[in-house]
């Protein structure tokens, strides 16, 4: 379906890839297709291309695979044996699919936006239907227990570039657990003159389901396949053993289940001489399940809920600096301005700080580029950023909602602007107000590729800042050589590491 994933020159590092699909995209410094690995990670690396906002990720791919977003009401939820279930949707307008196709639904939880591809069994004039085994404790699981009749669900529709052939052959439908599905399709799809057969393999007889349509099909034969336990119209251990019945003249082989059978399958046919362009085959392997939270965290090195963290510091960044302005004015009034020096000493301190985490953890994240750890807290570089130059500003500006005099003063007064140490000043101020307006998807988008070099003005806020605070140092304190001196020396340290390790990565 997808041929070719390419990231052109002009690319900003805005992550948006590496964070919707870091299967298949790297950036360091800038974009990188990292895998070939296309199947099973089409709605990732469309949505890639979709939220790019330079347009620089080109994917080559057949005509009909477009990130065509729908949604669908659910119609029903029923389950079908203890852990497999079966979802009824409503079926979309300018409906078209082909039998074997599925569709891509759209899921999010604490751990971020992942999606999971589902066969479709049956259509009808009104809806289509999806079997699913919930495996325990596993994420999409977990999301469609939670699924209510008629909740809007986001998917995209229809994937899958193998699907039944229009011939005369016999149908030989091989499948495990709830893979039969996407046969359910081809049958009701397929010339009812064409003999076929279902060849479905469980662990146990509870989990058969779908028994009496499939036994009911004209002109079809059912036979079961149990791993676990005897039953007495069963045939004990696996499908591979019914594949010496399979003609290799005018007949076809549709394959769809676990990895470990899908091979084992392909073995045989490959090793007896079957037509290869006979055999279609899929398989699906499971997503991730829920570690428990410490684990997540310690052993697998993962922050959760980051989008709410980030929104949370967004948040923070905007009372604290209404906070600061009230003090500001309360001040100004009630001459009480010891908790109010106190609450600016913390104000610049902290504005330093999430500056110097935006600024290490980039080429920390580059000379450790596998750590799992580092590429989330690179998710927390733009709200730190709000976070800091939100509190410059509001710091630099405090007195112009009390006297808006003050702005023209700003700009006017010759000792703001004739010295060194006052554009030093300056220019760490009014680039704060710069990073902080442009710290957005819409800039992004915008400016395109002059977002990237806006951005490069945080080098010259970070510097600045550095600069001021040791043209107005007061008493130096082995703190203070700490918090500026240690961290300026140990930023040049990593981003010399970090060119390093990119020039050995492009080589």
């Amino acid at each position: 379906m997808i041929k070719s994933v390419k990231v052109l020159d002009w690319c900003i590092s805005c992550r948006n890839c590496e964070n919707v699909c870091p299967k298949i995209f790297k950036v360091n410094p800038t974009s990188k297709v990292i895998s070939t690995e296309f199947a099973g990670n089409e709605t990732e690396i469309l949505m890639a291309e979709a939220m790019c906002p330079v347009q620089v990720i080109k994917v080559e791919k057949k005509e009909w695979l477009t990130l065509s977003f729908k949604k669908s009401n659910l119609l029903s939820k029923k389950y079908l044996t203890s852990d497999i279930i079966e979802l009824i949707l409503e079926k979309p307008k300018n409906f078209s699919y082909k039998p074997w196709q599925y569709i891509s639904i759209m899921f999010e939880d604490w751990k971020g936006k992942f999606s999971r591809q589902y066969s479709i069994a049956e259509v009808t004039d009104k809806a289509f239907s999806l079997t699913i085994r919930l495996w325990y404790k596993w994420r999409w699981a977990t999301q469609i227990k939670k699924m209510k009749v008629w909740k809007k669900i986001n998917f995209l529709w229809p994937l899958w570039a193998f699907y039944l052939q229009d011939n005369k052959k016999e149908k030989y439908f091989i499948s495990t657990g709830t893979w039969l599905a996407p046969f359910i399709a081809m049958w009701e799809n397929c010339d009812k003159n064409v003999k076929k057969h279902f060849i479905v393999w469980a662990r146990k007889k509870e989990d058969l389901y779908y028994q009496e349509k499939i036994e009911n099909y004209p002109n079809s034969t059912t036979h079961y396949f149990l791993s676990q336990e005897e039953a007495e119209w069963c045939e004990k251990w696996r499908v591979t053993d019914y594949l010496k019945n399979i003609p290799k003249e005018n007949s076809e082989i549709y394959i769809c289940g676990n990895p470990e059978m899908v091979k084992s399958v392909l073995d045989y046919t490959k090793a007896n001489w079957y037509d290869e362009k006979a055999v279609f085959s899929e398989d699906f392997t499971v997503s991730g399940k829920y570690e428990p939270l410490w684990k997540e965290i310690f052993i697998n090195w993962n922050i959760p809920f980051v989008k709410e963290i980030s929104w949370w510091i967004i948040i923070f960044s905007f009372l604290f600096s209404a906070y600061f302005l009230y003090m500001n004015f309360a001040g100004s009034i009630f001459e009480n301005f010891l908790f109010f020096w106190t609450l600016a000493w913390f104000l610049l301190n902290l504005s330093w700080f999430c500056a110097a985490f935006v600024m290490l953890i980039r080429p920390i994240s580059d000379i450790f580029p596998k750590n799992n750890f580092l590429r989330k807290l690179k998710n927390f570089r733009k709200p730190f950023w709000i976070l800091s130059s939100m509190l410059i500003l509001v710091y630099f500006t405090r007195d112009w909602f009390i006297d808006p005099e003050q702005m023209i003063s700003y700009f006017t007064t010759p000792w703001r602007w004739n010295n060194l140490t006052a554009l030093i000043a300056r220019t760490s101020e009014l680039t704060a107000v710069v990073l902080l307006l442009t710290s957005n998807v819409f800039s992004q988008k915008t400016l395109g590729k002059n977002w990237k070099r806006i951005q490069y003005l945080s080098y010259a806020y970070f510097i600045s800042w550095w600069l001021n605070a040791i043209l107005n140092m007061w008493e130096a304190t082995i703190w203070w050589y700490l918090q500026y001196h240690f961290i300026l020396t140990l930023w040049i340290i990593l981003l010399i590491l970090a060119f390093i390790q990119n020039r050995k990565n492009k080589k």
